[in-house]
């Protein structure tokens, strides 16, 4: 059988050649301006495509009858079979339409066909945040399209990629990224990051997490998706695949207020609490109502800073997750990230830093305790901060995504702090954590020095946290090594062999040349020590304003 492939050039409409033919005669390819897409008739690219278009209208065009009431047993707009191949929460999975899979699969064999680890790497000005590139899983050897999302590739570095075929998102070595050839980047991403429409971040806990992990798992991952919006993360609402009238997102949707929680909602935001930016309806514009006319509504632009960052939330960590050591105050306050706490900050950041100027100066009449600001360090990074105390002389700034504190000269202050524009807020990107048994003992300030040394900044650990664990800070155990040593016994270890007892169970009569003694032996005197969660962390609540200077 011969087979025959037309070609198409904006001279010619076609011409057919028999590939079994003795010769052709081979001319110079001629380049014009034409850049349209030419997809296949009946080819799997434009299926794809077809599909995407054809959900996607939908939701644009029945946008009312999307924005319905999501508790809703049986969806009204057309749904479609997807996998759900990464489910990390309710609000945080990625689905994959049952049609791309056929492609999914032949894509993948054909990157392994092509890629090995002689393939040519990056070269230095190809590399930037957002450009495709083929990854090495090293779970399974195999090669899959992706999307660097921080880090600069190299054989001795880390780097946080997303795939686009499943919608994860991994620290994977920098020795395993290649470029990837053009001829693999014509289809389009087959995952769609997701969340469930109706339900909040603040509505969830450890428990509801697994349930839904469960729940993903007992069918298989195969549900059935009904698309409500059409930008990323799109919200959609899930059905069981084979029985009719299951929403698999009752269980998780908030309970309906009662009127006195009605009111309690109106009454903050009336006093400028953030409207929640999930929400499609989020606008940058609020409406309230004047004292004199209620019923004419008056339209007021939201307060463009943010004044008070959102409590710590409880860690939520996939098993065998791996965090990193942002910062040690002591046994009872570790500040660390996730591998999703840091590729938000790569990016919040660097986008801060490159604003610094723009921004608006912070009013010396709101260094206050527990107010936000923005702080820039020595090293010209830019982070969001938080006042933790001010005297006449001096301020004291707490960079809260990291831990760290520094102490800034009061006339400094107009140098280095900035009014915190609201898009960077209000969720907190640490966690923070405490050893079993570290509230038995006050604090050592040689115990600490071990742990800092133990847990050094960007030291990866395991945890595992406490069944019944009240915080913040939450109580887990630390892991370290391959070995998964726990850090207590380490600590122990090292204890030992400099000497350091604590805790000391002698009992000394008090005399103020002991407490000199003991002041000159364990630090120095401006050694400053947190024994508590700061309240901001345990009890915050997002509030925002306009600074003015």
């Amino acid at each position: 059988m011969s087979a025959e492939v037309k070609l198409f050039s904006s001279a010619a409409s076609g011409m057919t050649l028999d590939w079994l033919s003795a010769s052709i005669e081979k001319k110079p390819v001629v380049l014009n301006d034409c850049r349209e897409l030419v997809l296949v008739p009946g080819g799997i690219s434009e299926k794809i495509r077809m599909l995407a278009h054809y959900h996607f209208n939908v939701a644009a065009v029945d946008r009312d009858a999307a924005r319905a009431v999501p508790q809703k047993k049986n969806a009204t707009l057309p749904v479609f079979y997807a996998q759900i191949h990464h489910s990390f929460s309710p609000v945080e999975f990625a689905v994959q339409p049952k049609p791309f899979t056929k492609a999914r699969l032949a894509l993948t064999a054909q990157l392994n066909d092509v890629y090995s680890d002689d393939f040519e790497p990056f070269k230095e000005e190809e590399i930037f945040e957002g450009v495709p590139c083929a990854v090495k899983d090293s779970r399974d050897g195999k090669w899959y399209r992706a999307r660097l999302v921080s880090g600069r590739p190299g054989v001795h570095n880390d780097v946080f990629v997303v795939f686009v075929d499943w919608g994860d998102e991994r620290c994977v070595s920098g020795s395993n990224i290649r470029p990837l050839r053009k001829e693999f980047g014509r289809l389009p991403p087959l995952a769609l990051i997701c969340r469930m429409r109706g339900i909040m971040l603040d509505d969830l806990f450890t428990k509801k997490v697994e349930e839904f992990q469960k729940l993903i798992a007992s069918i298989n991952g195969l549900v059935r998706v009904e698309l409500t919006s059409t930008a990323e993360p799109y919200l959609v609402n899930l059905y069981h695949p084979t029985i009719a009238g299951w929403n698999l997102g009752t269980s998780f949707y908030p309970r309906p207020m009662n009127e006195q929680q009605i009111a309690k909602e109106e009454r903050i935001a009336r006093q400028g609490k953030e409207p929640d930016p999930d929400d499609e309806n989020y606008n940058k514009y609020d409406v309230c109502y004047s004292d004199d006319d209620e019923d004419e509504p008056v339209v007021r632009r939201l307060p463009a800073h943010l004044l008070r960052f959102e409590r710590l939330p409880k860690p939520i960590a996939q098993p065998g997750e791996e965090l990193r050591i942002a910062h040690v105050e002591n046994a009872r306050l570790i500040y660390v990230h996730t591998a999703d706490h840091l590729a938000w900050l790569t990016r919040s950041e660097k986008e801060m830093a490159e604003r610094w100027e723009s921004m608006d100066r912070f009013p010396d009449r709101a260094l206050i305790a527990d107010n936000a600001c923005a702080l820039k360090t020595t090293d010209g990074a830019v982070v969001r901060a938080m006042i933790v105390k001010g005297t006449s002389q001096s301020v004291t700034v707490r960079a809260v995504d990291h831990g760290w504190k520094v102490v800034i000269k009061r006339e400094q202050c107009r140098n280095y702090l900035r009014a915190l524009p609201r898009e960077f807020g209000p969720h907190l990107m640490v966690w923070l954590l405490r050893l079993p048994d570290s509230c038995d003992n006050h604090p050592h300030v040689g115990e600490t020095a071990i742990l800092r040394e133990l847990l050094p900044r960007g030291q990866k650990i395991a945890f595992e946290l406490a069944r019944r664990s009240h915080g913040p800070p939450f109580k887990a155990s630390l892991f370290v090594g391959d070995d998964k040593r726990n850090v207590l016994d380490l600590m122990e270890e090292r204890k030992k062999e400099l000497r350091v007892v604590h805790p000391c169970k002698e009992i000394v009569k008090y005399s103020q040349r002991q407490v000199e003694l003991l002041r000159a032996t364990n630090g120095a005197d401006d050694y400053d020590e947190e024994l508590f969660c700061p309240p901001a962390f345990a009890k915050g609540r997002a509030l925002y304003c306009n600074h003015s200077t």
